[in-house]
């Protein structure tokens, strides 16, 4: 089990930096995984049921079309990540959600928020969730993992003063806020049967930077 000062396993320890090269190989492999494919020029994205998981299917102007991510359901959570990957590590396709979190494998998290106005990707994750002692801090401080970290936030706004008016009409927006990237925001809508366009805030009739 986990000690103060490293890891016990029949009468052997190991001190927690010889995880470390171990640490090393996984994230070098992970971020293999999150680097953006070349296109030649758009990339349409289309969405698949796999038994009780989401895939989605990426296909470029040339025609070509792959799969290249997967979300596992667990709880309030989707673990997003890569079947290929999965398939190098020989992680069988029926493993949890919460398995395939800790595997090389995982190209994030995402979250959902308090009744579903918001949506989070993360990646990393906190070791030994739910334990706050002081030793379960040591562990946490001194064991390589990668801590957790914000990529991104979808969230789904109402405007609240046409209901407090009174109004029949529901008018609302998704706004998206990612690293590396101007904030994204739709339009005030009433429905999505027409799709829904996202831009940058200041300029909100440019050309859309994501379609859904």
């Amino acid at each position: 089990g986990l000690g103060k000062d490293g890891f016990e396993y029949q009468n052997r320890c190991w001190p927690f930096e010889a995880f470390g090269p171990a640490l090393t190989a996984a994230t070098a492999s992970c971020r293999m995984l999150k680097e953006p494919a070349t296109i030649g020029s758009f990339v349409v994205g289309r969405f698949f049921r796999v038994g009780c998981e989401i895939g989605l299917l990426q296909e470029t102007s040339q025609g070509n079309q792959s799969e290249i991510l997967r979300a596992a359901l667990c709880g309030t959570i989707a673990v997003i990540y890569s079947p290929d990957a999965a398939a190098a590590a020989l992680m069988p396709l029926a493993a949890s959600g919460a398995a395939r979190m800790y595997s090389e494998a995982c190209c994030g998290v995402l979250e959902v928020g308090t009744l579903g106005h918001c949506f989070t990707l993360r990646e990393g994750f906190k070791l030994l969730p739910g334990q706050d002692s002081e030793q379960h801090e040591q562990v946490r401080n001194q064991f390589p993992h990668e801590a957790p970290s914000e990529l991104g936030i979808i969230s789904w706004q109402m405007n609240l003063l046409t209901l407090a008016a009174g109004s029949q009409k529901r008018r609302w927006r998704l706004l998206l806020e990612a690293s590396g990237m101007p904030k994204l925001r739709s339009p005030e809508m009433e429905s999505s049967s027409a799709g829904v366009e996202l831009m940058p805030l200041d300029v909100e009739k440019s050309t859309p930077w994501v379609a859904l």
